[in-house]
């Protein structure tokens, strides 16, 4: 499975409040993936910031429910 598809927002589109690893079955808050991510478990995503605050992304892939 490629590393975009592993992670999903289950939040509104905006919310960006929980999300769930589609591998581990694991669901997780924003900061607890922010927390993975820098601790490099999640190599296809990155923090970027956006509108004054930090949040969690991948790249596109054309699915409005997968991150950034």
């Amino acid at each position: 499975m490629e590393q975009n598809d592993q992670v999903v927002n289950l939040s509104q589109p905006d919310g960006h409040e929980r999300f769930w690893d589609m591998r581990t079955g694991v669901e997780m808050s924003r900061g607890e993936f922010m927390q993975k991510i820098e601790a490099g478990d999640y190599p296809g995503y990155y923090l970027i910031g956006k509108n004054g605050g930090v949040i969690p992304s991948s790249n596109p892939t054309g699915d409005q429910n997968k991150l950034d």
